[in-house]
């Protein structure tokens, strides 16, 4: 046993030694191509959610890229150039583990890493600030690594934070209006109750519940505060032409514990908050808690008829076996908003051909990331529930954004809640955070 551990801390060694000889003359460091690495939050490329958009973004970007460096708009230093797509699927998303795929990625000359999800966060602050520093350029996913935690000479990374609280906030009125002109099937216009749980209460989970909340209590104001109250009747009729009824008040169902505290599938805290949701009556159930989708259509398959709302990406798309429970998902536009930093990365817009020069694209990656929200960045889906044929509730629900100050209430009070930097839930559904007080 001791000669074979010999013989292999040899080799290790050997293969240490020669590693820089490699690097200098593998296949990696050929000056044409433009490679860039998406580096997953440790579930699988093809789930149909974060990392999936983040790699499908990297190929709408390799596609718009060979066409560009073929045109008379190329930028001279990028002409010839090509794009390379690779990917890395750590086990474990550990501090140490991410580091690894980091120094991969740096290994096969990345000019970019995609890191897909906030799990990414202290890695990407280890990364910038030490052995990573300069030699690459990170995309962060749904997080920001500000600068109080890398300064601007060690940062070479864009955020991209998302106003989720608006695309909760659209998804709670579509699941109100369907909930609405479907009440015959769940007990009644005095029966409705929807609710929403997280995986854990911190600021990218609870702004969709934030905007999902006041969403439903907007929904049961019959006063002057809410201006669209006619068009929310008119909505339900869309779905339900025979409906003559005033608008129901729809219950929000309260746990003692709003929050399963993990995003594992599975876990006994996750099967228990669904269960709970589910006895209590929830006819709509919106998890922000990633792979526990799936425990919530476990527990509402027990009872027959409840609907979700889906989370992050179209995710009717991801548990097609059960598409027909999405009314609609409350998404950020990863591909849109992860290509839009691709063409920064390369000191260019996204506009298409042309990808004029950006002289603000350096400081996108040393300046703390700006909140986004528009039609470019949150949304929600057109899914068949509130999109089909001349029943559609879609179109005039994202109208919102051109045509209130609704979604930006509901961000203005997002940021009072924020502001305090703890008990995200607790303070979010108090009255005084109402944001349309």
């Amino acid at each position: 046993m001791r000669k074979i551990f010999t013989t292999f801390s040899a080799l290790s060694l050997t293969l240490i030694m020669i590693l820089p000889i490699i690097a200098c003359n593998n296949q990696f460091n050929d000056p044409n191509i433009y490679r860039i690495t998406v580096v997953t939050d440790g579930h699988t490329i093809n789930d149909a959610s974060f990392n999936e958009s983040s790699y499908n973004a990297a190929l709408e970007f390799k596609q718009e890229f060979d066409t560009w460096t073929h045109s008379n708009y190329v930028d001279p230093q990028y002409k010839n150039k090509r794009v390379e797509v690779s990917w890395d699927n750590p086990q474990l998303t550990t501090l140490d583990n991410l580091m690894t795929s980091y120094s991969k990625a740096v290994f096969i000359n990345s000019k970019v890493i995609i890191a897909s999800g906030f799990l990414h966060h202290d890695a990407l602050v280890k990364a910038q600030n030490t052995i990573l520093n300069h030699k690459v350029k990170f995309i962060f996913v749904d997080g920001d690594t500000p600068n109080r935690e890398v300064p601007k000479t060690n940062k070479q990374l864009a955020g991209l934070l998302y106003k989720v609280e608006q695309s909760g906030f659209l998804a709670g009125i579509a699941g109100a209006i369907w909930l609405t002109a479907h009440a015959n099937e769940y007990g009644g216009l005095n029966n409705l109750k929807m609710s929403s749980y997280g995986g854990l209460d911190i600021p990218a989970v609870t702004n969709y519940m934030y905007g999902y909340y006041w969403a439903i209590q907007f929904f049961n104001n019959k006063t002057s505060a809410n201006p669209i109250q006619d068009q929310l009747l008119q909505w339900v009729k869309i779905l339900n032409p025979n409906f003559t009824s005033p608008l129901p008040n729809i219950e929000f169902i309260r746990l003692g514990k709003q929050f399963s505290g993990n995003f594992t599938q599975g876990a006994e805290s996750s099967k228990g908050i669904n269960d709970a949701l589910v006895q209590q009556g929830s006819d709509i159930i919106f998890p922000v808690a990633g792979p526990q989708t799936e425990d919530t259509l476990s527990s509402l398959k027990k009872v027959g008829q409840g609907k979700i709302i889906g989370v992050d990406t179209d995710q009717q798309l991801q548990y097609p076996q059960s598409a027909d429970r999405f009314i609609t998902s409350a998404k950020k536009n990863l591909v849109s908003s992860i290509k839009f930093m691709l063409w920064k990365s390369v000191g260019r817009t996204d506009k298409s051909p042309e990808h004029e020069s950006d002289p603000t694209a350096n400081q996108t990656f040393t300046d703390d990331a700006p909140y986004r929200g528009g039609p470019n960045f949150t949304g929600i889906a057109a899914n068949k529930a509130i999109k089909d044929g001349t029943k559609d509730i879609y179109t005039p629900l994202v109208a919102l954004e051109n045509t209130t100050d609704l979604l930006d209430k509901i961000s203005n009070g997002w940021q009072k809640v924020l502001s305090l930097n703890k008990d995200y839930w607790i303070n979010s559904i108090k009255d005084e955070y109402n944001p349309f007080k």
